[in-house]
């Protein structure tokens, strides 16, 4: 078995740049993925490029809570907030990253969710100034650096998987 059959499945929540690109890679590596956006236009193009995407956020929510995948919070910081209460809702105990460029207000989201156990911060050094579905890459990654943070009490296993 493959690193990549053992990996769990990513959930992507945000199909933006980074989000679309980084469903978009996962896919393209053999991961088992599928994401969610907010807007339909979005979630619609995600589909009719041929990816899983869906704008019921609790669905998919449960459907990574089911599979064990680990969670991507791609969303702007805005929307953080909600996401993370939805996550606390629905997929608790799944190890939870993002990809929002501001880590010290993800870090203090987290922590108001009560989900700093399974969260490891990350972001990736690469994008562009388009954004939006369309602009996606699946390259977008390709050579750039990913910083995957910790913190204590953090279980080593999530961290694991984030970083995988």
């Amino acid at each position: 078995m493959s690193a990549i059959d053992s990996a769990p499945p990513v959930c992507v929540l945000g199909l933006g740049l980074i989000g679309g690109s980084l469903l978009r890679a996962a896919v393209r590596s053999g991961r088992q993925a599928w994401g969610y956006n907010r807007s339909s236009e979005s979630a619609d193009a995600a589909r009719a490029d041929g990816f899983d995407a869906d704008t019921d956020l609790v669905a998919t929510l449960r459907r990574a809570n089911e599979s064990g995948a680990v969670i991507v919070i791609a969303v702007p910081m805005p929307a953080v907030d909600a996401t993370l209460e939805a996550i606390a809702a629905h997929a608790p105990n799944n190890p939870i990253t993002d990809v929002v460029s501001v880590k010290g207000e993800v870090k203090a989201a987290v922590e108001r969710a009560g989900l700093s156990a399974k969260f490891v911060g990350g972001h990736p050094m690469t994008g562009t100034s388009a954004s939006g579905w369309a602009v996606g890459d699946a390259d977008l990654f390709v050579d750039a650096v990913w910083v995957v943070a910790t913190d204590d009490g953090v279980d080593a296993q999530v961290w694991s998987q984030v970083a995988a």
